[in-house]
């Protein structure tokens, strides 16, 4: 069965803009998780697009979700603009609230002929809950420092790298991070590094430490947290 073919010369202009009361992102991630059906039959496919330019579309989409939601996480007034070239995007400036504060993020991403997705991007916060912050994301998995040892008001400002596959998942072994904190009025409840200087320091005295200010840098790769110096 002969086929046509459609030639396009030029890139198509799209502009878009989503707005939305409430998006869940496991549910998201739940559906792009889910294979389509198989139900057409390729026999009777009798149109071909060919684009033999270098590009297939360009354009800009406008974000305006009120609530977005990742397991516990909460994030409210998501609102910012993302360029794009093909395949190629730009994120001009996202700004959101959470966790009592506010963030900023800036940067790229890519999807590549397999809808694997590669995230490059530079975030900002100011005045985070640190204590609901490390409750809502389960404390990362790890249970050196969590929400019961660490409360004060959480500022940051982070560079990170995040490949995904095709169902948004996490390639954990390719994830990178580099971010400098600081964390002001706050408080390490019975925290055990801390405790194990009891030979020097009364007890007592370490199981609830208060600080005015904590600076410390965070270096995640290959699946390990490096912290090079902390300051208090």
């Amino acid at each position: 069965m002969g086929k046509d073919t459609i030639q396009l010369s030029q890139p198509v202009n799209i502009n878009l803009q989503l707005t939305s009361q409430l998006l869940d992102i496991a549910d998201l991630i739940q559906y792009l998780g889910t294979e389509p059906a198989d139900t057409v039959n390729t026999q009777q496919q009798n149109l071909e697009i060919t684009a033999q330019s270098q590009h297939d579309a360009v354009g800009a989409v406008q974000l305006n979700f009120q609530k977005v939601m990742r397991n516990k996480l909460e994030m409210n007034n998501l609102q910012g603009q993302i360029i794009f070239d093909d395949n190629d995007f730009v994120i001009q400036q996202l700004t959101l609230q959470l966790l009592d504060g506010t963030a900023e993020l800036r940067g790229n991403f890519s999807v590549d002929k397999n809808r694997n997705l590669t995230l490059k991007t530079f975030i900002s916060g100011n005045h985070l809950n640190m204590q609901q912050f490390l409750s809502d994301t389960e404390n990362f998995g790890q249970n050196l420092l969590t929400d019961k040892n660490l409360k004060g008001n959480l500022s940051a400002k982070a560079y990170i790298t995040a490949p995904f596959n095709a169902k948004l998942q996490l390639n954990e072994q390719a994830f990178k991070l580099i971010a400098d904190l600081a964390i002001d009025n706050g408080q390490l409840l019975d925290f055990e590094p801390m405790t194990a200087l009891s030979s020097f320091v009364k007890l007592s005295e370490l199981k609830d430490v208060k600080f005015a200010r904590l600076e410390n840098q965070i270096e995640i790769s290959n699946r390990k947290i490096r912290i090079p110096a902390m300051y208090i």
